[in-house]
């Protein structure tokens, strides 16, 4: 999970610089970016919690999971619109939020495993 979204966060990040590169326009290269953000972060989400409910299908979700889970309703509800022109024509404010989604949940997670493995060793 920390690979895949990490790889996923940083690909996404420098998307616009290669849009740019290629000589698309400020509008185009937003709009591009918050698309391809869209289908990947609601894919990231639902891959996640279909694949914890093979890992752990008789544990509860926790409250970090259920948070991850509200925040990811931004991927397919206001980046589509960001893509579609209808709010935030030119601006780079709804990518760089999904962006902070895909990246905040899972640096939380590592974080916690990170302590869970050094309290574990002691």
């Amino acid at each position: 999970m920390f690979a895949a979204c990490g790889i996923t966060g940083v690909f996404l990040s420098l998307l616009p610089f290669i849009l740019e590169f290629m000589g698309l326009g400020a509008d185009l290269i937003w709009r591009v970016s918050s698309g391809t953000l869209a289908v990947t972060g609601s894919s990231l989400s639902i891959w996640y919690f279909m694949r914890r409910r093979q890992v752990a299908p008789d544990r509860p979700h926790n409250a970090g999971s259920l948070l991850s889970f509200v925040a990811s309703l931004y991927f397919p509800i206001v980046l589509p619109m960001h893509a579609s022109g209808l709010i935030y024509k030119d601006s780079i404010g709804p990518f760089s939020i999904g962006l902070v989604v895909i990246f905040v949940p899972v640096t939380a997670a590592f974080f916690a495993s990170v302590e869970d493995f050094i309290s574990s060793s002691e």
